[in-house]
């Protein structure tokens, strides 16, 4: 912060009305990590997958990537997360894009589906929140890498292998 100051000739007191929340700054920094991870490397890769088994290997091995990636930097993995999770949950303040939309995208996009049934819809979105839950049991140790490897693979299975075509009328 410092730096900027300077480079911008600013005071302090300055600088800081004009900045974001420090939530929507960190939340905006992993949509954009997210958004850089699957131009770079989920969606070039893509390819047409003969089975649904190959299309959901090929998912649940890119989201393991992602994973690892943002692990690389764990202080602002865990940062990213928390203020992801804050920015998502505060509906009133919502300016950032939330990164799992991004991944229910490039999910859709890799099963390979024209139409995307709602349930097809909502069995990508729950492999997004299995994947940021594994992402935070790893990220908090409660998890070792190869357990959330697993786990990934596990939910990718169940949740993917061509989830029923109706919702309950309850939860509508």
């Amino acid at each position: 912060m410092q730096g900027t100051e300077r480079a911008a000739d600013v005071a302090r007191g300055t600088l800081f009305p004009l900045l974001p929340p420090k939530v929507q700054l960190f939340a905006a920094v992993s949509a954009s990590r997210v958004a850089c991870f699957l131009e770079e490397e989920w969606l070039p890769g893509e390819q047409d997958c003969d089975t649904d088994a190959e299309a959901m290997a090929i998912a649940d091995e890119r989201l393991v990537a992602l994973a690892h990636r943002l692990m690389e930097q764990p202080t602002l993995c865990g940062a990213m997360m928390r203020s992801t999770a804050a920015n998502y949950s505060d509906q009133s303040a919502r300016q950032v894009l939330v990164p799992e939309s991004l991944l229910d995208d490039a999910i859709l996009r890799t099963l390979g589906d024209e139409y995307h049934s709602p349930a097809r819809v909502t069995a990508a979105r729950m492999f997004t929140y299995s994947w940021w839950g594994v992402l935070f049991s790893a990220l908090s140790r409660r998890t070792s890498p190869g357990e959330g490897r697993y786990e990934i693979m596990l939910a990718a299975r169940h949740l993917l292998d061509r989830p029923p075509e109706t919702h309950d009328a309850a939860w509508a």
